[in-house]
């Protein structure tokens, strides 16, 4: 007994409360009066109200999940539920049918919109509306859902209206399939797409510079770039980890300033012959990036990181680009039959690759047209067919930047006349520039030189060395230079006289904007 005495008497000196030099006066405990025990209970139970109206459950309205009953009645009370104080709505595991709009376009919804699934294959929502499933604006967070259409290619997954923005939304770790576009926006800004798989849509992601349109017309916006309603704008967006599969288009963007990191492209076969989204006759096509004017490069500073095609006509096709920089991009082309047209597709644009694997058959791997430039800095791979295409008006640099400076002309006299032709390109003050002719004077006498240009200044002579013929000119070719850089090529003779000519701007100031100040000691 006086062992279990011995045993019990810590338990007993700590709860004796009687003596201020034992029990709980050792440890620093202080009761509680009855009024402070019933605030703690008052702010609990305003802790879990908060609580309760930060997450709302599908699951607490009695939905049909069998993807058949219609839930468009439960969804909106369930959002209703969430709006007051912005919280999250969650949407459990099953196939939840809703005949309309899931999310109706609401100004009120603006930054209390967050809805998230358990997993982007096992929350599904399913409809058939030929309208949008989610219409967004401002500060809207989605995640973990499948949104899927029963009626294949129609309607869209998510949309903005034609008057309204996109901002501060994000997309992620989704499934959309079988809609006309997945993605429809009219105008957006600050939008990230993270994790997403869009299968089977006839567009996967639309960026659009006009209004939406049921045909596949693309017009171009009356208004300019950031010029609200009736202008264009897409600034400063987040792509990355999606995968976009069939359709005949992957991801068709008039963006600026946009990242595509870690994009899959694949399936995108139409012929150009009945398409429904892509302009009539363009073929499938994986990342299609275009201004929001024809003619002029209008569209800024997008960038392409860690891109795949396969099975895809072609895989880049940049539109009206002041800059579209892609690295590291590999394409698997057709076959023998049924070739790839291109990897890219540059037209009026300027675009530099660091890095092109193409495998496979192409009818080219890079296609330049109508005052098109790509730099090529590197391309590899087992491709099949003609790599590098460009018409009158466009220029492929296969050494890529280095080349930057070097400018390509043909010069064609015909019989009994002297012609003299100057060059577009003039070498600036303080330039030293290489230019190099090479033709045949009525057919067969051989007509070569070098010769180095060197521009002082605007004010002194431009010297003109040439390397070759004794330093003199070729024979019926004359070359003058301006003191302003100015380069102008006379041919003369009775003979015909074709002559390539190509200047290559190679040292000094303003080349390539790579000058570098040196201060000596």
């Amino acid at each position: 007994m006086e062992l279990q005495n011995n045993m019990l008497s810590p338990l007993n000196a700590l709860s004796d409360k009687g003596d201020a030099s034992k029990g709980a006066a050792l440890v620093g405990y202080k009761g509680k009066s009855v009024a402070e025990h019933l605030e703690d209970s008052e702010a609990n139970n305003l802790k879990v109200s908060e609580k309760l109206k930060e997450s709302v459950s599908l699951g607490d309205f009695s939905p049909s999940a069998d993807g058949v009953g219609d839930n468009l009645a439960k969804f909106t009370s369930a959002i209703n539920g969430i709006t007051d104080s912005g919280g999250r709505l969650h949407v459990p595991i099953g196939d939840f049918y809703c005949s309309g709009s899931a999310l109706n376009d609401d100004p009120a919804l603006k930054d209390k919109i967050s809805i998230k699934g358990d997993s982007k294959h096992t929350s599904k929502i399913t409809t058939d509306t030929t309208s949008a499933l989610m219409w967004v604006r401002e500060g809207f967070d989605f995640s973990d859902l499948r949104l899927s259409q029963n009626n294949l290619g129609t309607g869209r997954g998510f949309s903005t209206n034609d008057a309204k923005q996109s901002k501060n939304n994000s997309l992620s770790d989704m499934t959309i399939t079988g809609f006309r576009y997945g993605v429809f926006k009219r105008y957006s800004l600050w939008d990230s797409y993270k994790n997403l798989v869009l299968g089977g849509n006839t567009c996967g992601i639309r960026l659009a510079r006009h209004n939406y349109q049921a045909d596949n017309a693309n017009p171009e916006p009356s208004g300019a770039w950031n010029y609200w309603n009736d202008g264009w704008f897409h600034n400063a967006l987040s792509v990355d980890n999606v995968v976009v599969g069939g359709g005949e288009v992957g991801i068709w963007a008039a963006s600026m300033c946009t990242v595509y990191n870690n994009v899959t492209c694949q399936g995108q076969e139409t012929d150009g012959t009945a398409n429904d989204v892509l302009p009539s006759g363009e073929k499938g096509t994986g990342i299609r990036l275009d201004g929001g004017t024809d003619g002029s490069r209008s569209g800024w500073n997008n960038l392409i990181n860690s891109y795949y095609v396969e099975n895809t006509k072609i895989g880049v096709h940049a539109i009206n680009q002041e800059y579209l920089g892609i690295n590291s991009m590999f394409m698997q082309g057709g076959n023998t039959v049924d070739k790839a047209q291109a990897a890219i597709l540059c037209d009026n644009s300027v675009v530099e690759v660091n890095g092109l694997v193409g495998q496979d058959y192409f009818e080219n791997l890079a296609e330049v047209k109508n005052g098109g430039i790509v730099y090529m800095n590197s391309q590899h791979g087992s491709m099949v067919g003609s790599k590098f295409t460009a018409d009158a008006t466009s220029k492929f640099k296969p050494r890529g930047m280095i080349d930057k400076g070097r400018h390509d002309y043909f010069l064609n006299k015909l019989a009994a006349e002297t012609k003299a032709y100057t060059l577009p390109v003039a070498v600036s003050a303080g330039a030293i520039a290489k230019l190099y002719v090479n033709g045949l004077y009525d057919g067969y006498s051989e007509i070569v030189g070098e010769a180095t240009i060197i521009n002082f200044n605007t004010s002194s002579d431009t010297q003109i060395q040439w390397l070759t013929n004794a330093g003199v000119a070729p024979a019926r070719v004359a070359v003058t230079v301006s003191k302003a850089g100015t380069v102008t090529i006379t041919l003369s003779g009775s003979q015909t006289l074709p002559l390539y000519a190509m200047l290559d701007i190679i040292g000094g100031n303003n080349v390539s904007g790579n000058s570098i100040e040196i201060t000596g000691v």
